[in-house]
């Protein structure tokens, strides 16, 4: 098996080894990548440790079940590629996804605005704020929120037809992506467009990024997803 790849198929950007049989977080998503590109011959496996993984109103990101990092948005978009109707429990929760204790989803307006704005306050200064979002429960439903265009994205790949505001959403975001945005918000955005066929994005896209230049900047040279990338979506 590849050096990359786990023992549930899941592909991951840094090599696995006998210490890190995990080594990284977002295994999913990438896992997702390697399904458009036909690298993965059976996604059994990889469906299996999804359901291994779930965890009160979200999931955790390896089978151990360790609630840290949190539950990934990007793993959602992953999956989304591999199985979305797996994913489509979440709407339910009106998106609202996290494998905290103590968490469970309720409408936005419910919160206490107070707490909400003290615990964004406290968590901007902290050093690393992406991981201390344990530490402050009354924002979980804001930080763990998944943003409208992974769910107009994940709508689609379950054949579903977002609301018009998800789809000016995705749009925008994905006109930011295409021009400011970062190497691995190009590559996600990539990926995207090459499994829904948005043909006038995926024009932009081309004429814009260099597909295959950003996805071998993010992953190893000798990374499968790296060797089997198209020049083009």
């Amino acid at each position: 098996m590849n050096k990359y790849i786990d023992s549930y198929g899941r592909f991951h950007d840094r090599p696995v080894t006998i210490e890190r049989p995990f080594p990284c977080n977002n295994s999913f998503t990438f896992s997702g990548y390697a399904h458009i590109l036909g690298l993965i011959p059976s996604v059994e496996p990889i469906i299996e440790c999804w359901t291994e993984c779930q965890s009160g109103f979200g999931f955790t990101r390896n089978s151990d079940n360790d609630p840290l990092p949190g539950s990934s948005h990007d793993d959602l978009v992953g999956m989304a590629m591999i199985a979305p109707q797996l994913v489509m429990k979440y709407r339910a929760q009106n998106w609202q996804v996290c494998n905290f204790e103590g968490f469970g989803p309720k409408p936005l307006w419910k919160h206490n605005p107070f707490m909400v704005i003290w615990n964004f306050y406290k968590l901007s200064r902290e050093i690393k704020p992406r991981t201390s979002t344990f530490h402050y429960p009354y924002i979980w439903p804001f930080t763990f929120r998944i943003a409208p265009q992974h769910t107009y994205f994940i709508e689609r790949c379950a054949g579903l037809n977002p609301s018009l505001s998800r789809r000016i959403y995705f749009y925008l975001s994905s006109l930011h992506t295409i021009f400011q945005g970062s190497n691995s918000s190009k590559v996600m955005l990539g990926f995207k467009l090459m499994k829904l066929k948005e043909s006038k994005l995926s024009s932009l896209y081309r004429k814009k990024v260099d597909f295959n230049s950003e996805v071998k900047k993010y992953f190893p040279a000798d990374h499968p997803i790296a060797l089997s990338c198209p020049d083009v979506i």
